[in-house]
């Protein structure tokens, strides 16, 4: 090759923004990614994005489940035009993904909320925040005119709840997700062995040695506010850092909170944390929009089924419990955490998520996890 040539493939410049572009641009699937991930990030947030509860045989379930589907296709269609549109309450969507809410990401990445939420405005796609976000609900709201939701955590207080509610709503929060599989705090022994302990994390030697090996995050971490829950701390009016969050969720949770949640919420809710077929039906009869069928990412109880395995009885049992809804929405849209295959299952029976291909016969699951999406494609059948 003649030093010409070399010049022309050998180019020196300044490394493109924002900020990690030219990693991403060369990561071809979810699993490249989160190779990036881990290598990026510090021991302890590497373990707190990837962890579980306990054991962890509910995260590996969730995974592994997805190795019993195989995709039968139907050959000689015209796909040259695919149609991956959907809604999912009452929101248009290009595809069927919806950013779920995460708490703590700025231990993932500096910027937070801040930057997800540009990602969903780029995406055209909702993004759901956390109770537990470490950016104030209105500096969001400030970054991006697209569709936010709020995700709820409730505690004995009821009061705070209120607060969140009517603060989210007033800055233009437009649906609700209301968890309901966090009544107490998990065991999450990766966490706890990582010394992660939210909002403010064991700080040992051996983490600034960890550090030392990831200058990048660590950097931008040490550099930027301190992690904190300015939401909450806004509602109750004291700070979180005094009180842990094994303390906040005491377990009180229960149907009767609905009531009081649709009297003040005035938009879609659903219900994110269903899997037995009974919950789901509670659920339509008590009116809600939506649930989220999700065992939230293997995080919480261990040895629970995949919502893969139970989707379609949960799902089976909403749509016939719901034909009568007033407030119909369609598609199947997933919502999970980054490690969790979890499905959207709307009041309506379900409608195709791809005009491409027939009416699928049920609701679709698909999953934007980190850890387990590789090669599949939505929309995901569910079993059976």
């Amino acid at each position: 090759m003649r030093p010409q040539d070399i010049a022309e493939l050998v180019r020196v410049s300044r490394p493109p923004s924002p900020y990690g572009a030219r990693r991403l641009a060369l990561t071809y699937s979810i699993e490249d990614i989160a190779r990036v991930a881990r290598k990026r990030l510090a021991r302890g947030a590497r373990d707190y994005l990837e962890g579980g509860g306990e054991d962890e045989y509910t995260l590996r379930r969730n995974r592994t489940a997805f190795d019993d589907y195989e995709i039968i296709p139907s050959a000689l269609h015209d796909v040259s035009e695919v149609d991956t549109a959907t809604t999912a309450l009452g929101s248009h969507l290009p595809v069927p993904i919806i950013l779920s809410p995460v708490g703590g990401p700025r231990l993932l990445h500096h910027e937070g909320e801040l930057a997800v939420a540009r990602a969903a405005r780029h995406a055209g796609i909702p993004y759901a925040v956390s109770t537990l976000a470490t950016v104030p609900l209105e500096r969001i709201a400030e970054e991006t005119d697209g569709d936010l939701w709020f995700q709820l955590y409730l505690w004995g207080d009821r009061s705070v709840a209120k607060n969140l509610l009517a603060h989210a709503q007033q800055l233009g929060y437009r649906a609700l997700l209301f968890s309901i599989d966090v009544n107490v705090r998990s065991k999450r022994e990766r966490e706890l062995h990582a010394g992660v302990k939210l909002p403010k994390p064991d700080l040992t030697l051996h983490t600034f040695l960890d550090g030392a090996l990831h200058p990048s995050s660590s950097w931008h971490f040490l550099t930027s506010e301190a992690i904190s829950f300015p939401n909450v701390e806004h509602a109750r009016g004291t700070s979180t850092s005094a009180t842990s969050l094994s303390d906040m969720f005491d377990g009180t949770v229960c149907w009767d909170d609905l009531g009081w949640i649709r009297d003040v919420w005035n938009g879609p809710i659903a219900l994110k944390g269903i899997l037995p077929p009974d919950d789901a039906r509670r659920a339509a009869d008590e009116g809600v929009d939506a649930i989220v069928v999700s065992n939230h990412g293997g995080r919480q109880l261990d040895h629970l089924q995949p919502p893969s395995t139970c989707c379609r009885a949960s799902s089976t049992r909403w749509t016939a419990a719901s034909r009568s809804s007033s407030t119909p929405v369609s598609g199947a849209a997933p919502t999970s955490s980054p490690r969790s295959p979890s499905a959207l299952v709307p009041c309506s029976s379900a409608v195709p998520t791809s005009t491409a291909s027939p009416p699928p016969a049920r609701p679709a699951c698909v999953t934007p996890s980190i850890s387990c999406l590789r090669s599949c494609v939505p929309p995901w059948p569910c079993p059976g």
